[in-house]
């Protein structure tokens, strides 16, 4: 017999809330650190998500949207993160 190979896959929750934390850090920087604005940088985030895997693109356009606070609401990078994390336990 053969041995099995390990199932690296990674559970669609922890897929969803990991892409929700990077999409929310990603576009709040492209606003605020970038400079592109609140609706650039989302729909950018967005696109480029939807382009690479759409089945995660609604998760996506979810954590962008949390993304476009401004650092006069959020900060900095640890409030950014904080507020990735929220919308990931809120968007499961």
């Amino acid at each position: 017999s053969h041995p099995r190979k390990a199932n690296l896959r990674m559970p669609d929750a922890l897929r969803s809330s990991v892409l929700i934390l990077l999409s929310t850090l990603l576009t709040w920087s492209a606003n605020n650190v970038g400079g592109l604005g609140a609706v650039t940088a989302s729909a950018s985030v967005t696109m480029l998500a939807a382009l690479a895997h759409k089945q995660s693109a609604a998760a996506v356009m979810c954590a962008s949207f949390a993304g476009w606070a401004s650092s006069e609401v959020i900060p900095d990078v640890l409030w950014a993160s904080a507020l990735g994390a929220v919308t990931a336990l809120t968007f499961q």
